[in-house]
């Protein structure tokens, strides 16, 4: 009959402690050794794990215990190469996955995803933009800024969306979400150049980001017109 006994510690591997020969091995190829070199070079902090999976198709990166990630970081990510196809920050686990797809990979099949209610989203968008009272001036940005996050988990377990103004700037908190992509935080970036300081506390586990008003939007605008032609 075994005895039960105190198992000793094992501290869960950090970055500043990974070798190359170990984690990034001869199975995987040097191009993306390299690739998978310069992602860890985004992130410094000595707490972060992160772990590697060689898979047939795709190497999969997770990096874990993260405080905090902005949308700028995974621009510079998935900018390092053409072989990064997906970034997910997946919140409720606190964690980021990132993707590097294999050359001599077969393309990976095509699933039809349901088409949310554009109808509903439109009503339900309206109607939340009206009771928080957003300005007159501002309702059209905020209110596609709320459809698309209301597309992000239409069908499945609802976000919840918060709007405070302080000055001249609209704060969102959005929480709920268990993931969100880089390409979906992407499409949020473009809506205007109004939509700043997009990033996910993956402690408290939100989303969140700034919408400057148009009014001041325009008044900061010729303001540094002026500063031009001076």
């Amino acid at each position: 009959m075994e005895t039960n006994s105190l198992q000793p510690y094992v501290k869960p591997q950090t970055i500043t402690k990974i070798k190359t020969r170990d984690i990034l091995n001869d199975n995987i190829e040097r191009v993306d050794r390299n690739i998978i070199q310069s992602i860890l070079t985004q992130f410094p902090n000595k707490e972060t794990v992160f772990s590697v999976n060689n898979l047939n198709t795709r190497i999969v990166c997770i990096f874990k215990n993260m405080n905090n990630i902005d949308f700028h970081t995974l621009q510079k990510i998935y900018l390092l190469s053409d072989k990064i196809k997906l970034i997910h920050v997946l919140i409720h686990a606190n964690a980021l996955e990132i993707q590097i797809h294999k050359v001599d990979a077969k393309r990976a099949p095509v699933t039809i995803k349901k088409r949310p209610n554009i109808l509903e989203i439109e009503t339900c968008a309206t109607k939340f933009i009206e009771q928080a009272k957003v300005h007159k001036s501002d309702a059209r940005l905020c209110l596609e800024v709320v459809k698309l996050l209301y597309k992000w988990t239409w069908g499945t377990a609802a976000c919840k969306v918060e709007i405070n103004l302080f000055g001249d700037t609209y704060h969102f908190t959005v929480s709920s979400l268990r993931k969100v992509s880089f390409q979906q935080l992407n499409v949020l970036n473009k809506l205007s150049d109004l939509v700043t300081d997009i990033q996910v506390n993956l402690e408290q586990k939100w989303l969140s980001f700034k919408v400057t008003r148009t009014n001041e939007y325009i008044t900061l605008s010729e303001i540094k017109l002026k500063r031009k032609k001076l």
